[in-house]
């Protein structure tokens, strides 16, 4: 019996299409938006994409077909480059360090996780 290798498909945006997207998409807001950040509603008015799509665009945690980058970068008269975008494994290869190994692929599901960090919600406080 053989065995099937699974194949991973789809590519994440390298940290270079990263900044790539978000210095348009600043620039599209100044001009066009009075300078007000897009909504989630209207991004996906802009790139013709689902909510759920540009999420996982934006966020670079799970990969997505690299038409939908182009489609992305398309809406902000940006062209995608090879270097603006990777496979998810590259991604964490990126991400890791000396210090700091790679995250498995359920941190990368995830996203960040961060141990040891007290959060105080001042959200009550009398002040």
């Amino acid at each position: 019996m053989n065995a099937k290798k699974s194949r991973r498909r789809g590519v994440v945006l390298s940290s270079t299409g990263q900044q790539k997207l978000e210095t348009a998409r600043r620039q599209f807001e100044k001009a066009g938006n009075n300078g007000d950040r897009f909504t989630l509603e209207e991004l996906s008015e802009r790139t013709q994409l689902a909510v759920s799509t540009i999420t996982r665009v934006l966020e670079s945690q799970i990969g997505v077909d690299k038409l939908t980058i182009d489609q992305f970068f398309a809406a902000f008269d940006l062209l995608l480059e090879r270097k603006d975008y990777h496979s998810p494994e590259q991604l964490a290869a990126e991400q890791s360090t000396p210090d700091r190994p790679a995250p498995t692929a359920a941190e990368s599901a995830l996203g960040p996780i961060e141990s040891n960090k007290q959060i105080v919600d001042w959200g009550e406080a009398i002040l």
